[in-house]
Order: structure tokens, then sequence, then C-alpha cells
């Protein structure tokens, strides 16, 4: 009763009642043509919605980074991951401030953040990151970018903060679907750093509800996708 009731609720809520209309539609349509395109796009969104399919799409980006070790750093780098309209930090920059937080308290190194403004009515990413350090609690240096609006920025500007400092090797905290493209840049822009990743988002071990489709999977994948186009992008370069 348990999966039969699982089984319904995912298909009532999107992106699983989407597969479901579409399905329908396909059943009670006469045209060849339309009933193949409606099955099409009923399998395009539910395979694109499961978690097998994401993580299959992220492991290449993270292969990398999954288990190395970091050690003899001289600052922390923490990449922001965006804020909302209201000023307050999204998912992936509360993780990677956090994570960042914990690293540099332990090991008593400064931290850098780097963000620049999101929305002309706010004050810049990284200066919202560091009231929240201050909140938190974190007593140690911080440096601030608070120009940068991508990735390639953020190499640009952090590399200034370090060669400033004398810094010679830096952890760099982010996301694990932007792990790859991160560490290419700040190697492009000559910064020796070693990546820490937050929030890796692979299962390593499937049930039968990482086979029902799930709009945060849908979410995931159009970040990575996002981040296979940036990395051909800046591959051509």
């Amino acid at each position: 009763m348990f999966i039969v009731k699982k089984f319904i609720t995912y298909f009532l809520i999107p992106p699983g009642v989407f597969i479901l209309i579409n399905l329908i539609l396909a059943f009670l349509t006469k045209e060849k043509l339309i009933k193949r395109f409606l099955i099409f796009s009923a399998l395009i969104i539910y395979f694109l919605s499961i978690s097998p399919t994401k993580d299959i799409l992220l492991y290449p980006l993270i292969v990398k980074f999954e288990d190395k070790k970091c050690s003899d750093f001289d600052a922390v780098v923490i990449l922001g991951g965006g804020v909302y309209a209201d000023g307050e930090l999204k998912e992936d920059s509360l993780k990677r401030l956090v994570e960042g937080y914990l690293i540099a308290k332990k090991a008593n190194k400064p931290i850098i953040l780097s963000g620049g403004k999101v929305f002309k009515n706010l004050e810049p990413e990284s200066l919202i990151m560091r009231n929240k350090l201050l909140n938190l609690g974190f007593d140690g240096e911080i440096f601030i970018d608070d120009t940068s609006k991508d990735t390639n920025e953020n190499a640009t500007f952090v590399k200034k903060i370090i060669a400033a400092n004398n810094f010679n090797k830096v952890l760099l905290i982010t996301s694990g679907y932007h792990a790859m493209r991160s560490k290419m840049l700040f190697e492009k822009h000559g910064i020796n750093s070693c990546v820490v990743l937050v929030d890796k988002k692979i299962d390593k071990k499937y049930n039968f509800v990482d086979f029902l489709p799930v709009a945060s999977n849908l979410h995931t994948i159009s970040k990575v996708i996002k981040e296979y186009l940036g990395i051909l992008y800046y591959s051509m370069k």
C-alpha cells in the first residue's frame, strides 16, 4: 500500500503529472505522429527527473574531486551560489558558507568571499555572506570580492586578493556540480587550489523512489547542463 501511495503521489504533482497528462493524451489521440510525440515527451520528462539520470550526468563533474584530501592551504575561498530577491542566500550559497566556516574556524585560516551584486537594490552577495559569517561567530580575517558576477570573474578578483596577501594555496569551496568549471578557471588564472565539494548529490544505492520523477532532479540536471556548456565555452577560449 505504501508503494502504491507513493507512486500515485509522485504522478499527481509536477513533473509526474505532466508525464501522466502526455500519456493520457497519447492514449486518446488517433493521430500517430502526435501520439509518438506525446509518448516521446513523456519519456524525456521522466528520464530527466529521476535520480539515476541526474547521477550519470553529474558524476563526470565530481569524480576527480570526490575523495581528494586537501592540506597545507593559506586561505578558504567561498564562491557565492546565488541570492533570492529578498536578500536571503540560496541553498547552494548557504551550504558553501557553512562548510567554509567550519573548515576555516578549525584550521584558523582567513576566508575569501567572492560574489558581486545579483540585484541592484541589494548589497553584493559577498557582503551578505560576511554578515552571515559574523552571525555565526567567525572571528578570523575575511577578505571580500564584491565585484564578480560569474565564475571567471570569481577567479580574476580572488587572484588579486591572493597576490596582495602572498597566499600560496587556497581551499576552494563550491558545489559538486560546479567543481570542474571553477577548478578549470582558477587554474587558467594561475591559482593553486584544492577543491572541497559541498552537496555532491549522488546516490550510492537506489530504491524504487529514486526511479520516480522528482522536480529537484530536473533542477539539478539544468544546473549540470549549464556547467557542461560553461566548460565547453571556456575550453574554446
